[in-house]
């Protein structure tokens, strides 16, 4: 199954795109009517960018007020914050896409097949996920350039020899990689937990809360809370202030409490003051 989707996904070379740039020729647009919105399902990804590659089929999908179509190729670019089907719709006959959700800091990737409103998401891609940083801010800039030249094929053609590029590389995972080895998600999340603890490291507390970190994993906050802490043996809480202690060393007794408050992400010297007397009862700036 996984190998008949990347064979189509290689063999796509002419892309329509639809939904966050423009409607390509050969897409069709129109409003979202209320009656058939409330048969579908849909949902807001406030922190993710999603793409939808359709393999095989004539599909339908709505994103924010408007049901866009097409046929393969048409490639569905969805910004985040903005409301959308949870999968493609196909009105007749089975249709197959490939789809990419984009979180700061990893990729889910899911193969599916779906008819009437019924999706069915092929085993060991349904769960499979990579972590690339370099490819992710690849994908971005590509993706922006695109939204910003309309019209000059040429940087559309960056962004669609990517996402082929990812579908090369997941071939390989259909050769290297039970479904189980594709599921395997504390490999995963180590690797994760090991980037937010850098990022920690590197802002000193400044604009790490927990509900920021979450979304930068893609995970829920309860669910980063629980793979934080088994990773790292610490809480949240706890690795940031540890990561403050440091910096405050860092700064030195000398260091005016303003400054040093601004450096660690406290909204005030004061609130910096009282976490310094609980964290650092026997060390006072000047």
């Amino acid at each position: 199954m996984e190998r008949q989707y990347i064979d189509a996904l290689l063999s796509t070379r002419d892309y329509r795109v639809a939904a966050d740039f423009y409607c390509a020729p050969g897409v069709t647009v129109r409003r979202a009517e209320e009656d058939e919105c409330r048969s579908r399902r849909f949902h807001t990804r406030e922190d993710a960018r999603e793409i939808l590659l359709v393999l095989e089929g004539e599909v339908e999908m709505v994103v924010g007020d408007f049901v866009y179509g097409g046929g393969p190729g048409t490639l569905f670019l969805i910004p985040s914050g903005v409301s959308h089907e949870t999968g493609a719709f196909s009105p007749g006959e089975n249709c197959r896409y490939f789809r990419m959700v984009i979180w700061p800091l990893r990729i889910a990737y899911s193969l599916a097949s779906g008819s009437r409103g019924e999706y069915n998401f092929s085993p060991g891609f349904g769960s499979c996920f990579d972590i690339d940083p370099d490819f992710n801010r690849q994908l971005m800039r590509a993706w922006d350039d695109a939204a910003a030249h309309l019209g000059d094929q040429e940087y559309l053609e960056e962004l669609q020899a990517l996402i082929r590029l990812r579908a090369v590389q997941l071939s390989r995972i259909t050769r290297d990689w039970s479904p189980a080895n594709c599921s395997d998600r504390e490999v995963v999340n180590r690797r994760v937990v090991r980037m937010i603890m850098h990022y920690i490291e590197q802002q000193c507390g400044r604009d790490c809360g927990i509900a920021k970190l979450a979304a930068m994993t893609g995970y829920s906050r309860s669910r980063f809370i629980g793979i934080f802490g088994r990773h790292a043996g610490c809480s949240v809480l706890e690795y940031v202030d540890r990561q403050r202690v440091r910096r405050c060393r860092e700064l030195g007794a000398d260091t005016p409490a303003k400054f040093i408050a601004r450096e660690l992400g406290f909204g005030s010297s004061s609130s910096f003051i009282h976490w310094r007397n609980k964290h650092l009862p026997d060390e006072k700036n000047a």
